[in-house]
């Protein structure tokens, strides 16, 4: 009796459950990427019960909700807060003007960590600037 050998089927990869898996990532990422521009910062200040005279400010160092920092609309990151105040006093102070000549502004959203407004406040007084501001709403109006 003659036996006939074995056929032997050519190894073949399976690509199917591949694509099934490139597919669902490429929809995971297309749901979880944000296409919005977050480009502004939105501060609600808080109210204030009384109305103080406007004083004309160098700068503004903002809070946001989340706690980010931005010293004229530029985004710092929180551990070179204070270096980059400092770094802002000696340079006015190499132009010749007088820290307590400044006056800082510090805007802070209604709903900032407690936190993050307590180290801005405390990282401005330890650049030099004596005068700082904390801006409100009186009425409606941002003073």
């Amino acid at each position: 009796m003659r036996f006939l050998p074995p056929q032997q089927d050519s190894p073949r990869v399976n690509l199917t459950p591949l694509i099934d898996v490139v597919f669902l990532l490429l929809i995971f990422l297309m749901v979880s990427t944000s296409f919005v521009d977050n480009s502004t910062l939105n501060i609600d200040l808080p109210q204030a019960s009384e109305q103080a005279p406007p004083t004309e400010a160098a700068f503004t160092l903002s809070v946001s909700r989340e706690g980010e920092y931005f010293l004229d609309g530029e985004k710092l990151d929180p551990v070179g807060l204070y270096p980059r105040l400092e770094r802002f006093a000696l340079d006015q102070l190499a132009l010749g003007i007088s820290l307590e000549a400044l006056h800082a502004e510090l805007q802070a959203d209604a709903a900032a960590p407690h936190g993050a407004v307590v180290k801005a406040m405390d990282s401005l007084s330890r650049a030099g600037f004596g005068s700082v501001g904390i801006a409100t709403l009186y009425n409606g109006v941002n003073l």
